[in-house]
């Protein structure tokens, strides 16, 4: 029981950990591109 409960606890940690930093790249390429065209627009 103690090891199940470990190893949920090590896997939930690993997910989360793995979606920040999936969110974090999407949001810094996304504000990249953004940066982008304001500076192609403003030219």
């Amino acid at each position: 029981m103690l090891i199940g409960s470990m190893a949920f606890s090590l896997a939930s940690k690993i997910l989360h950990n793995t979606l920040l930093a999936g969110a974090g790249s999407w949001a810094y390429t996304e504000g990249v591109k953004r940066i982008g065209r304001l500076k192609f627009l403003n030219g």
